[in-house]
């Protein structure tokens, strides 16, 4: 996954079945566009409608908005057990055209998004031709294939449910984040040993139990850091932690900075975005 951002210039994303992103690389996503798209409650409503299209099949590009993400689904036998996508990209003069039209009919709808600020991270996306998404959508699939025959080539007949296992296991972590939550009692709840549970589920995630909890613990502060004024320290209990100092420290080393100073960084963002 980290050699798509470099030489596309596209975030890559693996998501799970849901359409929910499991793994970003780089570790933050980096595409502004998107960030503004995802910022906004009518543009956020767009790009989620865009994306489940998308998953959906129902089409290879966006129909609105002027942008592109590329897909492919990872599938096990007949499966589909995640997605691997690269966003975004934009076009040309149609893709143009189609943004400055989604923008119009937001901006009436009392997006409050200008239009400067719009198009100046339109056009900060990378410009592809469809003939070069259509060669990274094939070198995709080609990873994802290549991923999937190694992982079945490892596998016994009875291992085949790992992937539906691995997704419960994470679907767990999400709705349980902010209690106590140990791999043994996850393991106990779908009757299989921990260490089996723990050693396919970093296989298949490329993480750890535990970095993926501290991750989704992670995540979690961080939205409530940039839509609330809430103390940090009742953030952090309410994430899953259990002592402001271990916060701080996940948090860190999760994000490259304090939870104040993302704090600082998030208001700073919506000021400028009120600027632009």
């Amino acid at each position: 996954m980290a050699r798509f951002p470099l030489l596309c210039g596209m975030d890559c994303y693996f998501l799970d079945a849901l359409g929910n992103v499991s793994m970003t690389e780089p570790r933050q996503a980096t595409n502004p566009f998107i960030h503004i798209l995802q910022k906004h409650d009518e543009t956020r409503h767009l790009f989620q409608r865009n994306r489940q299209a998308l998953l959906a099949g129902e089409g290879s590009s966006m129909h609105n908005g002027g942008y592109h993400e590329l897909v492919h689904p990872i599938r096990l036998q007949t499966e589909t057990i995640g997605y691997l996508m690269l966003s975004a990209c934009r076009g040309g003069s149609g893709d143009r055209e189609a943004s400055r039209q989604t923008w119009g009919r937001l901006a009436s709808q009392g997006s409050g998004i200008s239009w400067s600020l719009w198009s100046r991270h339109w056009l900060a996306l990378p410009e592809q031709t469809a003939e070069q998404r259509e060669a990274w959508r094939q070198t995709l699939a080609l990873c994802a294939n290549d991923a999937m025959r190694q992982l079945e080539s490892g596998l016994h007949p009875e291992s085949l449910v790992l992937p539906s296992l691995v997704l419960r296991t994470c679907e767990y972590i999400r709705a349980h984040h902010a209690d106590s939550v140990h791999l043994k009692d996850i393991a106990d709840e779908f009757g299989v040993s921990a260490e089996h549970l723990s050693r396919l589920f970093h296989r298949n995630t490329g993480l750890r139990f535990r970095e993926y909890l501290a991750e989704t613990r992670v995540e979690t502060a961080c939205d409530a850091l940039e839509s609330s004024n809430r103390p940090i320290s009742e953030i952090a209990y309410d994430s899953g932690f259990n002592t402001l100092s271990r916060f701080n420290r996940c948090f860190k080393d999760h994000r490259g900075m304090t939870p104040r100073d993302w704090r600082k960084r998030a208001r700073r963002h919506l000021i400028f975005e009120g600027l632009g």
